[in-house]
């Protein structure tokens, strides 16, 4: 599929729509901020259907996002919106995963338009991502619901529903065309972007909307001071980069209740960094000898991320209340998912003096990576709902099946003198007979074991090095929820009761390939055979609701996650070194969770609070030491000198908090919105904190709203992380408070023309974020980077403009 060869093409055509459109006189939709409550609602077809869970019944920190909030605070990433809307939800920059109460990766579910959005992770190199592949200006809304289990598979810490826009969306009432367009700029990245949207009616009852995204930067700067070349440097490396994003929806009314679907997608994200701090001088200039790996200017590094999926949806909703079945959706997809990091680079020829014997360092020459993990799947989500009653007493029920059946694929494709077989031609034809000449001339007898150890001397930089092979064998997987849940409610919702019960099962198949061998030690060999398991997960939801807008409710829930191919059936490293490996024998994380929280709203105020305390078992961790005893025995069979390290089950581990939030209109035009989380997570097996637990925080915004115009303040504030893994090496970042300001103006000359400004960090604060540093490493704690390398932006400056016809 090439549709990223239409870039030219739409965008000619989305200059040419925007063109029209603004001259139109008769524009009609004025973009104002969400706190006004003056949008301009575009409504086309009366079906209104969502593929969230749980959309009766939210928590208190449940939390809906629109697209008149991402517009306004000029959210493009996970990271912004972190930082500006929702304290309870963090972005962890290493590993490119939403995290939510203390938990990254894929235990959190991320959904698009129904959708499972995959988290990917290779296990051994680096290569994570998959979830930070969306287009925040192709967004309509997110919602974000926090808790354990009740949300969906994989949902130990929550879910994040993404709805894309539709043809509806743009469109208003009596108008055939419509059209968004958007164009902004950040200093964050010194990026810019452009984005464009046309929806047009084709006919009475069939809609279509064709949108492009385009977006180009470059690094993030730090506050960092260190610059110019080698280990020391502590500013970021530069860094281009470029985004593409398409996406074609159609949609048609087969009546008043009924709506089908058509959908393709496609993104991909691309970056060449120069990675400067690997660089250097090829001669000291002190001491005349070669001490740089790579000399300035041949180490470059590559990150891609490509996502394409194609879907068919069916929504029914009824008009009537109370009726037995009221509303349907399916979504029937395909999508693939694939990450892709490189390297491009040109080691130095170095050598070192053994026994009088001049050895070459392997590797050296050219140096070439590409390792990649990718998942394809295709499935179902079909969910269904129903009420039955009156106001004085009502039942309804909500049921929900997904089928993802996919694949696992992850590879490693490189080239150096190890690969090639240049090290093994080197020390046949030249180190070898040196070696036996230099020995016979001594007169000293040459061993076997002497000449192995020569030998391992002089392979040693390749025994690190593992290249044009899979870490982790191909797996089928095959994941089947059903999900059931029922809503009692009496005396016109005064009092509610939800029992609920999921049903996990899944299956991974692993697949033997020529690339992919597993260990031969039988001290360490595990099954590759299918592993599969299911469980079922009950939750219960109480609700009283005392007078109108004031609701109590408690919550007790279970949940489950299976365990993935990486974490089963991953393999790295050599005899000569040490291993990283998973775990076939891993059981799924299972946990419980308790919340208990209060909501209140009227006319100029909501408000919420909750508390939740969450517990989870065989809660899988990665690069733990194996058992001494076994270990031992390997080491004196010299195997694995550095270390095993294996994937494992921990017994227990909780985390519990408190989150809150508000949205205050306290006098005429102006308003203040606030949230705050805190939590704190830990691992119950040896009584240490997890560092994927994020410090209290919270978030105040003060804003001033007239009819075209607005500003607002934001101030993100952050206590110290003092609870750490391990305190004797890990970073406690300290507390910090980043204000922020944004303003927007709407000309009414110029219906639905919008112009925004923001400036970042206006303080210019050096700060961390707790979850984005790395944690312990080895027996030095040392990282491989200066701390102040992980620092975030400083002061910077936003501007966009937008129209929407």
């Amino acid at each position: 599929m090439q549709l990223f060869q239409l870039k030219p093409l739409t965008l000619g055509l989305g200059m040419a729509c925007s063109g029209l459109v603004f001259a139109q006189t008769d524009a009609t939709v004025n973009s104002t901020n969400n706190a006004s409550k003056k949008d301009t609602v575009p409504i086309l077809s009366s079906i209104v259907v969502t593929q969230d869970y749980l959309t009766d019944t939210p928590a208190a920190a449940d939390k809906k996002v629109t697209k008149n909030e991402l517009e306004r605070e000029n959210i493009q990433s996970w990271s912004d919106l972190s930082k500006r809307l929702d304290a309870g939800l963090n972005f962890n920059e290493r590993n490119k995963s939403i995290n939510i109460r203390g938990l990254d990766g894929d235990r959190v579910n991320v959904t698009e338009d129904g959708i499972p959005l995959p988290w990917l992770n290779d296990g051994t190199r680096g290569v994570t991502g998959g979830v930070d592949g969306i287009n925040f200006n192709n967004i309509a809304s997110i919602n974000i619901q926090k808790g354990t289990g009740s949300h969906g598979t994989n949902a130990l810490a929550g879910t994040v529903a993404i709805q894309t826009l539709r043809a509806s969306d743009i469109l208003t009432e009596g108008k055939n065309i419509g059209f968004l367009g958007r164009s902004s700029y950040s200093g964050y990245d010194n990026s810019w972007l452009i984005d464009s949207a046309l929806a047009a009616r084709l006919g009475a009852n069939t809609r279509a909307l064709i949108q492009y995204g385009y977006k180009q930067g470059h690094e993030a700067k730090n506050k960092a001071s260190v610059g110019g070349y080698g280990s020391n440097r502590s500013k970021t490396n530069p860094r281009d980069y470029d985004v593409n994003q398409y996406s074609l929806r159609l949609e048609h009314d087969m009546s008043p209740s009924q709506r089908i679907g058509l959908g393709v997608s496609m993104y991909q994200s691309q970056s060449e960094i120069d990675e400067l701090n690997q660089q250097g001088p090829i001669i000291n200039s002190t001491t005349g000898v070669k001490t740089e790996n790579y000399s300035i200017g041949q180490y470059q590094s590559s990150e891609k991320t490509q996502r394409e999926r194609v879907w068919l949806e069916y929504d029914y909703k009824t008009q009537e209340n109370f009726t037995g079945l009221d509303q349907i959706s399916a979504v029937l997809y395909w999508q693939k998912t694939k990450r892709t990091d490189g390297i491009d680079a040109y080691r130095n020829h170095k050598t070192t003096t053994r026994s009088g014997l001049v050895y070459s360092i392997h590797p050296y020459g050219d140096y070439m990576r590409s390792n990649m993990v990718q998942s394809q799947s295709y499935g179902l989500n079909l969910k269904a709902s129903g009420t039955v009653g009156n106001e004085d007493f009502s039942s309804r029920w909500m049921t929900g099946l997904l089928w993802d059946r996919g694949y696992f694929k992850q590879y490693s494709r490189g080239n150096d003198s190890c690969s090639n077989g240049q090290a093994q031609t080197e020390w046949d034809n030249v180190t070898l007979p040196a070696i036996k000449t230099a020995f016979t001339l001594l007169g000293i007898p040459l061993s076997q074991k002497a000449l192995q150890g020569a030998y391992t001397g002089y392979m040693m930089g390749c025994s690190f090095l593992h290249t044009n092979q899979q870490d982790i064998p191909n797996v089928d997987t095959n994941d089947v929820s059903i999900y059931l849940q029922n809503t009692f409610a009496w005396n016109n919702n005064t009092f509610q009761v939800t029992p609920g019960i999921r049903y996990d099962y899944y299956q991974r198949h692993p697949k033997g390939t020529s690339q992919f061998s597993a260990s031969t030690i039988d001290l360490l060999a595990g099954s590759f055979a299918k592993s599969s398991d299911g469980y079922w997960s009950p939750s219960i939801d109480l609700r009283y609701q005392p007078i109108a807008g004031l609701n109590f409710y408690t919550r007790y829930s279970e949940g489950f996650r299976a365990p993935t191919a990486s974490e089963l059936y991953m393999q790295y490293g050599s005899e000569a070194n040490y291993l990283r490996r998973g775990n076939p024998n891993l059981q799924p994380e299972t946990s419980r969770g308790y919340e208990i929280g209060v909501m209140y709203e009227n006319q100029n105020l909501t408000t919420s609070l909750a508390f939740f305390d969450q517990y989870y078992k065989n809660f899988i961790e990665s690069n733990l030491a194996i058992d001494e005893k076994i270990y031992a025995q390997l080491q004196a069979q010299g195997l694995y000198p550095y270390g095993v390290f294996e994937t494992r089950n921990l017994n227990k581990v909780r985390i519990y908090g408190v989150e809150a939030s508000a949205f205050l209109n306290f006098q005429q035009n102006w308003h203040l919105r606030g949230s705050l989380a805190w939590s704190v997570g830990k691992d119950k097996t040896n009584n240490t904190y997890l560092n994927s637990v994020a410090p209290l925080k919270a978030i105040i915004s003060l804003g001033y709203d007239k009819t075209n115009w607005g500003l607002e303040g934001t101030w993100t504030l952050v206590a110290k992380r003092s609870k750490v893994r391990y305190p004797a090496s890990d970073f406690k970042a300290g507390g910090y408070g980043v204000f922020d300001l944004f303003g927007y103006w709407a000309p009414e000359s110029v219906k639905g023309f919008r112009v925004q400004a923001g400036l970042m960090n206006v303080f210019d604060k050096k700060y961390w974020i707790a979850i984005n540093l790395p944690t312990y490493t080895g027996a030095s704690g040392q990282t491989d980077r200066s701390i102040d390398y992980y620092t975030e932006r400083g002061r910077h400056a936003v501007l966009s403009l937008s129209y929407q016809y």
